[in-house]
């Protein structure tokens, strides 16, 4: 297995932006930071930071050269993505981010109201830093939406996150999906290393992935660097 980053997600309005840039440097393992983005949640709970906010954070942190930013769309924006509305495009200066995760529970919103050709239009048009697109695989219809995603010509890459934000460790890991994907799903400064261990011990030897943790890099729902650091710590120095 290869660890190929680990994305700890949830930067906020409260988060040292130069603490953050040097924790990346630091670390023997290369650091993304995910901004979370939802029009309903904006400003009214401390994961998800004001519009302002969610750009001004990207700006300072993507002058580092040495670190990653992810945006992650959510809420309505996620679902209005999926029928094709590229308002999200519009708030969110997305030119500054290199990954998208598309935070979307497709069974939401029938299938036949998806407008998937313009979705992905309106990323190519809008993301020009974009490097890939992400998808949670967390059901039948999260399967079905990344079967078609793929066949539209867009870099993606899939995230297995049962937990969705809420803190809870997966009973068993999934196999994996293409030669790299990603692992979520209650990993916390305690656990990240047995779970690290448990990945490398199940996936093939080539197999390049990414971690992301929310929910066990916050105190008080509030992101904690001090336990990124402690995350970072804790791999396991045979985890390469």
């Amino acid at each position: 297995m290869i660890l190929e980053r680990i994305t700890f997600t949830g930067v906020d309005e409260k988060t040292h932006i130069g603490r953050a840039k040097a924790i990346a440097k630091a670390s023997r393992h290369r650091v993304e930071y995910g901004i979370l983005a939802s029009k309903s949640a904006a400003g009214k709970k401390p994961r998800y930071p004001t519009v302002r906010q969610v750009n001004d954070t990207a700006n300072s942190l993507m002058d580092s050269p040495n670190l990653k930013v992810a945006v992650h769309v959510c809420g309505g924006w996620s679902r209005q993505l999926l029928k094709g509305d590229a308002e999200f495009f519009e708030e969110i200066h997305a030119v500054n981010y290199r990954r998208l995760q598309w935070n979307i529970n497709a069974g939401q919103v029938p299938q036949s109201k998806w407008d998937l050709e313009a979705a992905v239009a309106a990323m190519k048009k809008h993301f020009h830093g974009m490097t890939q697109l992400i998808i949670q695989r967390n059901n039948d219809m999260s399967v079905t939406l990344a079967e078609e995603l793929g066949l539209l010509g867009i870099d993606m890459a899939v995230l297995f996150d049962a937990s969705g934000g809420r803190g809870v460790v997966a009973d068993q890991w999934e196999q994996p999906d293409g030669p790299y994907c990603g692992y979520a799903g209650g990993l916390s400064p305690e656990n990240v290393a047995i779970n690290l261990q448990n990945l490398a011990d199940f996936l093939p030897e080539d197999q390049s992935i990414w971690i992301d943790m929310e929910s066990g890099v916050r105190t008080n729902d509030w992101f904690d660097l001090g336990k990124v650091e402690a995350v970072l710590k804790a791999i396991p120095p045979e985890i390469v």
